[in-house]
């Protein structure tokens, strides 16, 4: 499988709720990054500003202590990237990212403010 960049010019992102991305279910344990960095799993709503197209994606990241995101607020996610995955009768689309921002108009429009 491949990764796939998402160039967020084309895309709005309110975050939802940030909880821990959960390695196993039946113990509770964190997963961690391959430097052992915690990662986080962001509920967000993304919505394409060139046709419309909105729907719901879990994005991960790595950080040392919960991302401090408030429900509804416009975030950025650098080095946005999506895979489609696979597995016996199931199949989604698995989002990661660097690390999640808040958006301002200013970054927005320049393209910055990671």
């Amino acid at each position: 499988m491949r990764w796939v960049p998402v160039d967020q010019e084309l895309v709005t992102a309110l975050a939802l709720e940030v909880e821990p991305k959960v390695k196993d279910r039946q113990t509770g344990e964190q997963a961690t990054d391959a430097n052992g960095m915690p990662r986080w799993a962001i509920a967000a709503f993304l919505s394409g500003e060139e046709n419309g197209n909105a729907g719901m994606a879990r994005v991960t990241v790595p950080a040392a202590s919960k991302p401090e995101i408030a429900p509804g607020q416009q975030v950025r996610f650098p080095g946005l990237r999506v895979m489609h995955w696979q597995q016996d009768s199931r199949s989604g689309l698995a989002w990661v990212a660097d690390d999640v921002v808040a958006a301002t108009a200013s970054a927005r429009r320049s393209g910055g403010g990671e």
